[in-house]
């Protein structure tokens, strides 16, 4: 690859990996999406030829076996341990989706293997401004002493909405409402409060067990948390994907000097974020409410990622956050129920 070039990059997945993946890597300016891999041959060719990606294939090794730079991997859990252990074999740069893994082993093993490689993990809210906000006023103790830390995240999935089970309904399968919310918020809340410990869980399966098919497992859809982080020891979280009434994303930060206030109550869960402060001078606006998204609001964070997972593979870097911060928030999810 010239320097100056695009890279080319391989994208494995049809759901996320085609309408976000796809459209972030080439909005980036540094990829040249090459090659898509389906598990179906039928809906590959369809999806290949709609998104102009000039090659598809339905088995990894031929997939990896084309020319490509990097892959980017939007699997279920489980498949996607298979694929970015093959990846990771070739010394193949991977971008993936999260969790890194259904279980902690596994994570361990990708970790291990991606040792001196470029990776990422798709932590898609530390590129959004809100946060990154947030962190620079609590480094800068903009509250003082932190209290306490509450956080709702409570939403209705489609799956729940229209009730059509798949593996992100199902434990054996890596899904639940901690994999698929959850694994975010323990990133964010170690990325800007401090190491997690003391972590407890309470959890309900019973909105995902109502419609749960014979066989499957149905995972927690509800879960309550407690915990302490490095930079405040009162974190209290409650996390729902299958909520009848959509209230969004809320966190309050108190401290000796104030309150900040990050909140979402849009239904475009990337894009809605106002960050407010409260304190003896009053309540103050510190990044508004954006105006609605003209695209898929998850496209721009990922596409900020994936400029940042070029710059990487170019410096021969790795960058943040990696397999290796994806192991770490895996160890908390697994003192989680699934």
């Amino acid at each position: 690859m010239g320097r100056n070039s695009p890279l080319r990059i391989g994208v494995a997945g049809l759901g996320f990996g085609a309408a976000v993946h796809v459209p972030g890597l080439r909005e980036s300016g540094d990829f040249e999406v090459v090659s898509l891999l389906a598990r179906n041959p039928e809906k590959g060719r369809l999806a290949a030829a709609t998104l102009n990606i000039p090659s598809v294939h339905s088995e990894a090794e031929e997939f990896l076996a084309g020319d490509l730079d990097a892959v980017s991997v939007a699997l279920p859990p489980p498949a996607s341990v298979d694929l970015c252990r093959r990846a990771l074999a070739r010394k193949l740069p991977v971008l993936s989706e999260k969790p890194l893994a259904p279980d902690v082993p596994s994570a361990e093993s990708l970790a291990s293997l991606a040792k001196g490689i470029p990776t990422m993990l798709d932590f898609q809210f530390m590129e959004l401004e809100a946060f990154q906000k947030l962190k620079l006023l609590i480094d800068e103790s903009a509250l003082g002493e932190l209290w306490y830390v509450e956080v709702r995240w409570v939403v209705q999935s489609y799956s729940h909405q229209n009730r059509i089970w798949s593996w992100k309904n199902d434990a054996r399968h890596g899904g639940g409402v901690m994999g698929l919310l959850g694994s975010h918020l323990l990133f964010l809340m170690d990325w800007i409060l401090g190491e997690i410990s003391g972590l407890q869980a309470a959890a309900s399966n019973s909105r995902n067990a109502a419609f749960c098919p014979a066989g499957a497992d149905p995972a927690m859809d509800s879960v309550s948390l407690c915990l302490r982080t490095r930079a405040c020891s009162c974190v209290s979280a409650i996390l729902s994907n299958s909520a009848p009434l959509h209230e969004g994303h809320l966190w309050r930060i108190h401290g000796a000097r104030g309150i900040l206030t990050l909140s979402n109550v849009t239904r475009d869960y990337m894009n809605g974020f106002e960050l407010t402060l409260s304190d003896a001078q009053g309540t103050r606006v510190i990044i508004p409410t954006p105006a609605p998204a003209e695209q898929d609001g998850r496209i721009p964070p990922f596409r900020a990622l994936a400029r940042r997972f070029a710059r990487a593979i170019r410096a021969g870097e790795i960058p943040h956050p990696s397999f290796a911060d994806g192991l770490r928030v895996q160890r908390y999810l697994a003192q989680t129920p699934a």
